[in-house]
Formats: structure tokens, sequence, C-alpha cells
């Protein structure tokens, strides 16, 4: 039997389940003896059967113990069976926020998109992934869209934990995907990803059926590449302050049939944000230094640096909070705020913002007002402060509607479809059980 290893490329904390999946396998023959092929455990549930994200690494641990061990089940069908099927199960929930422009400080709007998706499939012996976000046009600006599609297993991903009490709990990732497309155009960008990490099946919200994360693509031009199969060493060039903060929520739904018809109930849950969180300059501290929401001094510059040529976002992170779900009257209500606020003052380091002179940027993610309806086994609605504006888009996963997700994306007030002048916008997801 000859096996490929992966690992030097396996995304720690990304999508949990698949991190017993370290094998592509060239050709398989039988090993001795065996044990029973992998089966993933199911809970069920009023007749509807669900697996959680522990069963699905259960499964894949096994599968890569009897590759280890030689044993007849490892086969490519039977890893192929296994992941066709963790793909199939899962459901991934997409919301965005885009600040674009057609030139560097020229131009700018910042909207959030009709359609963002993101999605994997299987190809030959490789996991593709997919990322896309539609075209929209807003007064005289133009945004093309997006779409990037690219070997899961092809580039690094460079892990960081988070400092004080989260270490352990949530993860900062950096990725950097340059992809040539048939015509010889390049797309760049470096993804910033907050994950939760996993502990024997279950994230840091709590949550076994669903876990939400949160990310920024910044775009660049070029890449330095490296290695075979060759993936993108770092961005050689970058003319583009453009971004795209995403918020992803990925889960097993609750089947419509077995949502409750009645009751309430108080979710625990916590949430992350991304984004710029005041009006006109960014009016915290870099480092002991007052700056403007974004950098341009360093667009077409050979090699740039960390956030050059970019928007200068921060991230917050809640403590436990209470959403109220009424299913008698499909009501979904509660008011969350962001305690710790943190910038990434060097590649890979979290600094917490922990001055009193940053009280005013904290109170902008302040008592933010959830009201919403459900509908199936989804729920929309609105989510304000004094600040903000936007909407809120979930659903309810595993048994009994056990657990929620869902993505906020936020606006400065006044609320507009898009906007030019201030630089104010949040995405924010949100996980918990009951």
């Amino acid at each position: 039997m000859e096996l490929y290893t992966l690992s030097k490329f396996k995304k720690a904390g990304r999508l949990a389940f698949l991190i017993g999946l370290i094998f592509l396998l060239n050709s398989c023959g039988g090993g001795g003896g065996g044990s029973s092929p992998v089966e993933v455990t199911e809970t069920t549930q009023a007749g509807f059967s669900y697996s959680s994200f522990s069963a699905w690494i259960s499964a894949f641990n096994k599968f890569e113990s009897d590759c280890e061990s030689e044993n007849a089940n490892c086969t490519e069908q039977q890893a192929r069976s296994l992941l066709e099927s963790a793909i199939s199960s899962l459901s991934i929930e997409t919301e965005a926020i885009h600040v674009y422009y057609t030139s560097p400080g020229v131009g700018g709007i910042g909207f959030n998109p009709g359609e963002s998706s993101y999605r994997y499939f299987i190809q030959g012996n490789s996991l593709f992934e997919t990322w896309k976000f539609d075209s929209a046009t807003f007064g005289s600006v133009a945004y093309p869209g997006f779409e990037v599609t690219s070997d899961f297993f092809s580039y690094p991903t460079f892990s960081y934990n988070f400092p004080g009490s989260l270490s352990g709990l949530l993860s900062l990732e950096h990725e950097r995907i340059g992809v040539t497309d048939s015509s010889l155009n390049e797309k760049v960008f470096k993804g910033i990803h907050i994950r939760p990490l996993e502990n024997s099946g279950i994230f840091w919200t709590g949550t076994q059926y669903n876990w939400a994360e949160i990310a920024e693509f910044d775009y660049g031009n070029t890449c330095d590449y490296s290695g075979d199969p060759r993936y993108c060493l770092r961005i050689s060039l970058d003319n583009k302050v453009d971004i795209s903060v995403t918020g992803t929520i990925f889960g097993f739904k609750t089947f419509s049939g077995d949502m409750p018809a009645s009751g309430s109930f108080s979710y625990r849950s916590y949430a992350v944000s991304k984004g710029v969180y005041e009006k006109g300059d960014l009016d915290f501290l870099y480092s002991g230094n007052s700056i403007d929401a974004y950098n341009t001094s360093s667009c077409n510059v050979t090699n740039p640096s960390h956030k050059s040529c970019a928007w200068k976002t921060s991230v917050a992170v809640s403590a436990e909070q209470f959403i109220s779900v009424n299913f008698s009257e499909n009501t979904l209500t509660g008011s969350i705020g962001m305690q710790n606020f943190y910038y990434e003052s060097s590649s890979g380091t979290m600094t917490l913002l922990d001055n009193a002179s940053y009280a005013p940027h904290k109170s902008t993610l302040d008592n933010l007002s959830i009201s919403a309806t459900i509908t199936g086994n989804s729920f929309s609605g609105t989510v304000s402060n004094s600040h903000f504006s936007g909407s809120i888009y979930g659903n309810f996963y595993g048994p009994s509607a056990s657990e929620i997700g869902g993505v906020i994306v936020l606006n400065t007030l006044p609320n507009t479809s898009y906007y030019l002048s201030d630089a104010a916008f949040s995405v924010i997801v949100i996980s918990g059980k009951k």
C-alpha cells in the first residue's frame, strides 16, 4: 500500500471533522486482518438521525488508524465515501461585507452583497473549496465580484494562539492563496481567520453540531511561489485596499420535522466580530499612534508588509450571553455586546486593547438588540444599537433545535445598502446551545 501524507498542509481547526483525513491514497492493497469498516455514530431523535462533529472526528481517526496499521479497510473507496458523506451532511452558511476601491483611495464602496457562498467538492483525489461573491453596482462604482477555487490541501495554514484566557479556545490562522486560471489571470488573497478550537468534539461555544468562524480576505495582485506543488509564499505586490469580511457557520441543521412547535428556551451563546467600528477616521490606537481606518502608503510596493495597502480591522470577542427563543410565537430575541477587543499588532500576534482610551471604540458594539422571526429551521431579522444597524441570518442545529448559529452584518447608521464616507462596518458570528 502506498500512502502520500499531506500532514504538513493539515489545517489546524479548519473543519475539525476533516482532521483525520491526512492521507490520499494513490494505490491501495489489502493489509492483514481487519476490523469493521468505519461507521459514523449517529444520534436519533424523533426518527431523525444526526451526526455530530465529534462523531466525524472519531470516524476519521479510526480510518487514519486503519491506514497506519495497514488494515484492509484503508482504501481510497472508504476515504472517498467518508468525505462525500460528511460534505453532503454539512450545511455551510456565509454572509459578508466588502469594501472595494477602483483604485487606492478612489471610488470606494462598502456593501453587503446579494449572494455569498462557500462550498467543498471532490475532484479526482483532491478536495477543493470555492469562495464566491456576486458582482454588484452602486452609483458609479461597479464591484466585479470574486470567485476562486483552490485545492484544500495545496497551501499551508499558519496557526497562532489567542492570548490570555482565550488561549486554547480560539485560533488565529493565516492562509495565502494564489491561483492562476486558464487565461493566466492571477487571483491572490491572504485569508485571516478566527476559528474555535475543538476539544473532544466540543468547541469554545459549547456546541458540537455547529461552529462559527470569522475571516478577512485581503486581496493582492501577485504572489511569490514556492514548493511542489507550488503555493503562495508571500504576496509580492498589492495595490488593492479592498477586503471582504465574512462570517461562516458550519453545521448539521435541525430537520424541519424535528423543530419544536412550542415552548421557550434560552441559548447560552458566544460571539466573535471583525470590522472597523468607528465613523470616519479610526479613533483607537495602534502602538500609541492614531491612524486612519486604512493604510495606502505601501500600495504598489514589492513584498509589502503585513496589513499594508489594507483596512486596519480589529477583532472583538464576547463573554457568555443568552439568546431567547419562543417556538410558540416563532420569535428570537436578545441583546449582545462585545467585551474584549484585539488588534493584530504584528503578523500572528493578537494584542488586547486594554487602555481606558479605547472605551469609545468598544462602546460601538454594546447593547446590540436582536429581533428575528423563525421560519422552519432558520431565522432572520434585525440588529441595532445607537451606532449600528443591520441584519441577522441563522439556523438551528442538532436534535430538537439544541443549538443555534448565525451571522450578523452591520453598517454604520444611517443604514444604507452601501456607504462611502463613514468607516464603520462589522460582521459577527454567534453560536450557542440550550
